[in-house]
């Protein structure tokens, strides 16, 4: 609601980049540390995180979950669906009842 507000934030960005580029100059100039600028695919990181997600959703497409043991209460009993709410609420009623 504050006009003036835009104009704060870009000021707050422009001092925090520009705090940021000094102490890396300052840095490399006293030879206090390294400062080496990498991008994100520069550094591998993303596509490292991208075949990390692929693995932990490779093999979930196929996969059926685990069946419950034999006497449990959810024995014969099929999971809802995800957009059954009263169903979810059955089965995870039933699954605390049997697990406290």
């Amino acid at each position: 609601e504050d006009p003036a507000t835009p104009a704060v934030l870009a000021y707050a960005i422009c001092l925090c980049k520009g705090t940021s580029a000094m102490t890396g100059v300052s840095a490399g100039y006293l030879k206090i540390w390294v400062v080496r600028y990498k991008t994100w695919a520069e550094s591998g990181y993303q596509q490292a995180l991208a075949k990390k997600m692929q693995a932990m959703s490779a093999g979930t497409a196929d996969e059926k979950p685990p069946p419950p043991p034999a006497g449990s209460a959810h024995d014969g009993w099929p999971e809802p669906a995800h957009y059954d709410k009263t169903g979810m609420e059955r089965y995870r009623v039933a699954f605390l009842a049997e697990n406290q």
